[in-house]
């Protein structure tokens, strides 16, 4: 994502595309890892016009999956001024930081969801599939 460009903006508008689709038929797939390495890139590099962007997709995430608006981005500026400075302390590695930035994404994504849906398995299992599909991704993308 170090990159970023304006093909990584519609290869996410696609992936959500998909993840509608999959989300009516089949099995739910955020994909907000990948949304929210895009969030951290356009942060980091002060690419504001294509955050407004990264962020109605994660309004477009929120609305698909029944959340509160503005969620995602919420636990996305706690995830990056509060826990990111901590973990670039720790991890000199691009790899492995990246990773940790989105495991702790997903921890925060799911501590929200339990306390507003409830904690279960179901959940539990779909939130560490989905952190594979997007470390898988990102890791492409990377």
């Amino acid at each position: 994502m170090n990159n970023f460009n304006s093909s990584h903006i519609l290869f996410i508008a696609f992936l959500l595309g998909i993840s509608l689709l999959l989300n009516i038929y089949f099995i739910t797939i955020f994909f907000a890892g990948v949304v929210f390495m895009a969030f951290i890139t356009c942060i980091q590099k002060e690419y504001y016009y294509k955050l407004i962007l990264v962020v109605s997709f994660f309004l477009l995430i929120e609305t698909i999956h029944g959340l509160k608006p503005f969620s995602l981005t919420v636990i996305s500026f706690s995830v990056y001024y509060l826990i990111i400075p901590r973990i670039k302390h720790i991890f000199s590695q691009s790899g492995v930081s990246d990773l940790s930035f989105l495991m702790s994404f997903y921890l925060l994504f799911y501590i929200y969801t339990g306390v507003v849906s409830g904690y279960s398995i179901d959940n539990s299992i779909l939130f560490i599939v989905n952190f594979i599909i997007d470390s898988l991704i990102i890791g492409f993308l990377i």
